[in-house]
């Protein structure tokens, strides 16, 4: 009767706040010294020797990490006899509905009672609308092909989650359709169920470029992790409702390596204005994307590094720059600091810290006297070409603060001329209220 009532407990909506409670009453136990509580906390282990784990889970948790009956996890598709050996083959995918990530722990993967023995889910985890592939040479669970059950168990071994698994053929898959039913894909050309590498993003891209831009654009990939990848099944697109995106084949990028993307190759048209890349999974996930509103001719679009040269600290910023295609997108500094002088003919500005070349900058000759004079303080991105610090930008940090200052200077009134208007509006209420009361007879 104990344990069915503890089993009813663990399974009802109000779980959650039963973990909690069941916590303090452990600790209780823990630190009581009546033979009552402890001899019930044996009763319970002896019952049922999953409480066991159960019980350290809620005494070191707040609440218990995952009850399969709260969670958002379906069986999204089964293969129970695929083409050729069954042994190992055979595979069992989960998803997480939800927008979060969750646990696994707590949970048990089982096909039908009394065949295979329950696999324990307990160190996975699946991202955010993500899936999660076990192969039976994993879970060692083994789907019989005249019909099965897939079920997930809690941690006291109970079915929370059931999938009835009709007679299979050879060669065919059981999923799950969007209106929520389950069907067959007969003749199923089942592909590698290795998971996707998330290791992928989208460096740099050429949406406008100087040449024809059926031949000249192309987006570049890098593996930012330190082992080789393999690109095949992931999509490459543009925005939705853009061109079709691009099934990746058989590419290989090694460890913080890059990988370019042609136009003639995908057949996707990047627009001059308003539009993205992405990389997706076959389920829509997106790994990367990046987007931009306009373009200039010859200029990639580029994720550089700015590195901070007074402190070393790095930071990834999006810029149109100069083409890096399959190399090391370029790195550029960004220096605090206060003008000491600008020299006209030699265009070099030179500040408290170092000396830089102006030549780069698109402004006239008037306009960089008038800019660099003595004692502004500046906020400048330069990058090193051949031993030079080349400015590409620039930002006037203490006119800010002038003109700031000016504005309050010049909005802000004496108290006596922020209270007049009340004033004279009190005095003329009261005048006329004394009017009003003389003329009644």
């Amino acid at each position: 009767m104990l344990k069915t009532l503890f089993t009813i407990v663990l399974e009802s909506p109000h779980n959650k706040q039963f973990c909690c409670n069941l916590k303090i009453w452990l600790q209780k136990a823990h630190r009581s010294s009546t033979y009552l509580i402890r001899y019930a906390f044996l009763a319970l282990c002896l019952l049922y020797p999953n409480f066991l784990h159960f019980a350290w889970n809620c005494y070191c948790t707040e609440t218990l990490l995952v009850f399969a009956n709260t969670i958002p996890l379906e069986i999204t598709e089964i293969l129970p006899n695929p083409e050729g050996p069954d042994l190992g083959n055979e595979y069992i995918i989960l998803k997480n509905q939800s927008n979060s990530e969750i646990s696994l722990e707590g949970l048990y993967l089982d096909d039908q009672e009394g065949e295979s023995s329950p696999f324990n889910l307990n160190s996975y985890t699946i991202a955010p609308l993500g899936e999660l592939t076990l192969t039976s040479e994993t879970t060692g669970i083994s789907i019989n092909n005249h019909g099965d059950q897939i079920r997930i168990l809690n941690a006291m071994q109970n079915p929370v989650i059931t999938l009835d698994v009709p007679e299979s053929g050879e060669n065919s898959r059981y999923f799950l359709t969007k209106d929520g039913s389950y069907t067959w894909e007969t003749e199923f050309k089942a592909t590698s169920r290795t998971v996707f590498p998330e290791t992928v993003t989208i460096t740099e891209i050429m949406p406008n470029p100087e040449e024809a831009e059926t031949e000249g654009e192309w987006i570049e990939i890098k593996n930012t992790s330190t082992e080789t990848i393999n690109l095949a099944g992931l999509l490459l697109d543009d925005c939705e409702d853009g061109s079709s995106p691009y099934e990746l084949p058989e590419i290989e990028i090694a460890p913080l390596s890059y990988a370019v993307i042609y136009r003639p190759d995908s057949k996707i048209s990047l627009n001059n204005s308003n539009d993205s890349a992405r990389i997706l999974t076959p389920e829509e996930k997106v790994l990367s994307s990046v987007e931009y509103e306009k373009t200039t001719e010859g200029l990639s679009y580029q994720l550089v590094q700015i590195i901070n040269a007074a402190t070393g600290e790095a930071r990834e910023e999006w810029q149109w720059t100069e083409p890096t295609e399959g190399t090391t997108n370029k790195s550029i500094y960004s220096l605090r600091t206060i003008v000491t002088e600008f020299i006209t003919l030699t265009e070099t500005l030179i500040t408290e810290n170092d000396t830089f070349s102006t030549s780069s900058l698109n402004i006239s000759e008037e306009l960089k006297e008038t800019t660099f004079q003595p004692e502004t303080e500046m906020e400048l991105l330069y990058e090193t070409i051949n031993g030079e610090n080349q400015i590409i930008d620039f930002e006037i940090l203490n006119e800010e603060e002038t003109q700031l200052t000016i504005e309050i200077e010049s909005t802000e009134k004496p108290l006596y001329d922020r209270l007049l208007p009340y004033i004279v509006t009190v005095l003329a209420v009261g005048l006329l209220a004394i009017y009003e009361s003389r003329k009644k007879p």
